[in-house]
């Protein structure tokens, strides 16, 4: 089974956590994106990211996504491992936990950005 789809970000809250001078930081911050495509429905992400400089960090975080199959809503969470690097985020993820497909999990998948806080995920 493959899913494939784009999400956007409607919401991000940030705060720096700590600062380490030459534009290194560590930083939390809190993420809410709506997805379509495959997987229809809304997530909550809660990233830990570290910023090189301005322009270039590393993430790893935790999303839930709440969708709806059926007319039955279920979760499905992801263990995101990313970068934003030159303009563009991605990530490698795993399905670490579903409760509608059990065959999901341990599935693996990824996304990039694209303009305007829109990314494409897939599923594999």
């Amino acid at each position: 089974m493959e899913l494939n789809g784009n999400f956007q970000i409607v919401d991000w809250q940030e705060k720096v956590e700590q600062e380490f001078g030459e534009e290194a930081k560590l930083s939390n911050a809190l993420v809410k994106q709506t997805y379509t495509g495959d997987i229809v429905g809304s997530s909550q992400i809660s990233y830990r990211l570290y910023y090189t400089n301005s322009a270039n960090a590393f993430f790893n975080g935790f999303e839930i996504i709440t969708c709806d199959h059926k007319d039955e809503p279920f979760s499905l969470t992801l263990q995101h491992d990313g970068k934003f690097e030159n303009g563009i985020a991605s990530s490698q993820f795993t399905v670490i936990d579903c409760q509608h497909n059990k065959d999901l999990i341990g599935k693996t998948g990824n996304f990039t950005s694209l303009d305007e806080g829109k990314a494409r995920y897939r599923i594999l």
